[in-house]
């Protein structure tokens, strides 16, 4: 284990940082029980001379939980599912940031 792979596993163990959630490969099955630090950053969109905020869904996950999370799997948080639109790995390949949408 490296410091950073210590850093990760310490921020996924606070319970004030992450929330539990369950994993699922394809959207189906039973799922996989996972910490995340979920979150919903606001963005600036611009549209010629007008513009918007919006609001993203993310969560972070370890991929020592889930190896490769990819577009059309599901991350249940709070009895709400929601569908991962792109999994982008961070730099150090610990963690993922998973962009969200509403499964309707």
């Amino acid at each position: 284990m490296t410091v950073f792979s210590d850093a990760t596993d310490d921020l996924f163990s606070d319970e004030n940082l992450t929330c539990p959630a369950i994993y699922r490969v394809g959207g189906s099955g039973p799922g996989k029980e996972v910490r995340v630090i979920f979150s919903r950053p606001m963005r600036d969109m611009a549209f010629g001379q007008s513009g918007l905020i919006a609001r993203d869904i993310k969560a972070s996950v370890r991929l020592s939980e889930i190896t490769s999370p990819k577009r059309g799997d599901t991350l249940e948080v709070d009895s709400i599912i929601y569908r991962v639109e792109e999994a982008l790995v961070e730099s150090l390949d610990l963690t993922a940031s998973l962009v969200l949408v509403v499964k309707s």
